[in-house]
């Protein structure tokens, strides 16, 4: 933005400047003013440049001065200022006809004349039209009802400088350009995320940070990079008067989210409980919550201590919110299962690349742990490619869930295919029955552990896992050898196993599977 060369010539020393030629270009726009001190440095000229030149930067031979007219207006230079006694050595009558004819404009002054008294009411000028520009643009933001993210395009179009907006808790709202934001510099910004507008510097680059409040309560912080010069006071200026519009949207983005992950965790538990048997109902409404339809799906199901929510009204809410930003486009809903522990997450995914799901469950435990949850641990069930198999996959993450987390306590998360022998067993529903196929003599050696307050069968479930030897499952239980062999001597008293029949061992193996899966179900 800013101002023609015809107005140019009304402002300052200028309006006494007499065009020497190039009238067909006075509507060129003048944006920046340049010094040119020797002929060379035309071609590192930006475009919209008022060039004002010493008499050593016009060239003395005509080739040259006719090609240095024809590079400034290559160059979309705005016009070409030069005193009357430079003028007079250096400028020819060859530089005037092919300014007439590439219309660049070339403006003679005094030699008198300070360049000062050009640069100064100039730059003035098109700083204030700037100014105006910006602050119009702006109100017009203000009239137009679009998104967090879109109100954030728009002002780095204005500004050139990316910005981002961040909850209270540090999850971002909006950041353009996408992804600028990383952890490593949202972590080194949470120093200067205060009540108070900041500036600090990181890795050489200038960073602003406005508390966005209301009624004294931090919604959030709008984080920008303003590269390698600290933001001016009309900047800053600018940035409070736009505070109001962005905690409005974002008062208006939340509850659009909070309505839309209120309604898909609807559709998720409709899906789940198989209240939805047709695969066109299940399409349409999520078509109208806006979930994306994907190649493939699959159900989470997570547990764990929900202790960061405790305080809010609204935890279901509160503990969905970080993953629909940090998982974009995976996570389609999320639904409380009855509890404050218990979590069904239904997944969008664009394959079934078990290796990109691995990933994902990685960095959502991760997610998870870094806003404060607790002893997490979720079941994977079966991918799918038709919501109506919801329920089904649903059923499969839920038992991997109750079992894997009492079994598997060396991991986070466990895929219901590889449960292995649990799968068959998890299928029977009745516990009386999967308890008649415990051996007695297992329940005797339990009976036992409970009454003497040791654990045999720890030591005889170790054995069994290492397949018999005896020198490993020492190891693995820091035991010595021969300790070890006593208290596999005791096993065998107690229970009645025979360590050497391999059919009854086996017996013993799944029995203490099925002990596995009441001990989780009882929890």
């Amino acid at each position: 933005m800013g101002i023609s060369v015809r107005d140019a010539l009304k402002i300052g020393a200028l309006a006494n400047a007499r065009l020497v030629a190039g009238v067909s270009g006075l509507d060129r726009e003048i944006e920046h003013i340049t010094m040119m001190e020797v002929p060379e440095a035309v071609q590192w000229i930006k475009g919209h440049d008022l060039v004002l030149a010493s008499s050593f930067a016009l060239a003395k031979q005509r080739s040259h001065q006719a090609s240095i007219i024809q590079s400034m207006a290559a160059s979309d230079v705005a016009a070409l200022v030069v005193k009357n006694q430079s003028f007079l050595e250096g400028v020819s009558s060859v530089m005037i006809d092919v300014a007439n004819v590439v219309g660049l404009p070339i403006l003679e002054v005094s030699s008198q004349v300070d360049y000062s008294e050009i640069i100064r009411p100039l730059m003035e000028e098109i700083i204030n039209k700037e100014s105006a520009h910006i602050c119009r643009k702006i109100a017009e933001m203000t009239m137009i009802d679009n998104t967090l993210e879109e109100k954030l395009i728009f002002l780095e179009h204005l500004w050139h400088f990316p910005s981002a907006i961040v909850d209270n808790q540090g999850i971002p709202l909006a950041q353009v350009p996408a992804g600028w934001l990383s952890d490593e510099i949202f972590d080194a910004s949470t120093l200067h995320l205060t009540s108070e507008s900041t500036t600090w510097v990181y890795q050489g680059e200038y960073y602003y940070a406005v508390p966005l409040s209301v009624n004294n309560q931090i919604k959030g912080h709008w984080i920008m990079r303003c590269g390698s010069k600290s933001p001016t006071v009309e900047r800053q200026e600018e940035v409070a008067n736009i505070v109001p519009v962005i905690l409005a949207q974002m008062g208006k983005q939340k509850s659009l989210d909070d309505v839309k992950a209120r309604f898909s965790g609807e559709l998720l538990e409709d899906l789940i409980s198989g209240h939805i048997q047709s695969l066109e109902i299940a399409k349409r409404r999520a078509e109208l919550l806006g979930l994306k339809e994907c190649p493939v799906y699959t159900i989470l199901v997570v547990h764990m201590k929900n202790d960061f929510n405790k305080n809010e009204s609204n935890v279901e809410r509160n503990w969905t919110w970080p993953i629909y930003f940090h998982m974009p486009g995976e996570v389609l809903a999320a639904v409380n299962l009855g509890n404050s522990t218990d979590y069904a997450i239904l997944l969008g995914l664009s394959s079934h690349d078990e290796l990109y799901l691995r990933n994902f469950c990685d960095l959502f435990y991760k997610m998870l742990i870094s806003y404060g949850v607790e002893q997490v641990f979720f079941g994977v069930g079966e991918t799918f490619e038709e919501l109506t198999y919801a329920g089904l996959s649903f059923g499969e993450a839920k038992e991997a869930m109750q079992i894997g987390r009492f079994y598997n306590k060396d991991e986070h998360f466990i895929f219901f295919k590889e449960m292995g022998i649990y799968r068959l067993l998890a299928q029977i529903n009745d516990d009386k029955r999967l308890l008649s196929y415990v051996p007695k003599g297992l329940l005797r050696l339990q009976a036992y552990d409970i009454h003497s307050n040791i654990d045999l069968i720890s030591t005889l479930a170790s054995y069994l896992k290492n397949a018999g030897n005896a020198r490993r499952t020492a190891e693995e239980m820091f035991v010595h050898y021969k300790t070890l062999q006593y208290r596999l001597d005791r096993i065998g008293e107690i229970s009645g196993l025979h360590f050497d029949q391999g059919e009854q061992r086996l017996e013993y193996y799944i029995g203490l599977k099925i002990l596995d899966i009441l001990k989780a179900k009882n929890a």
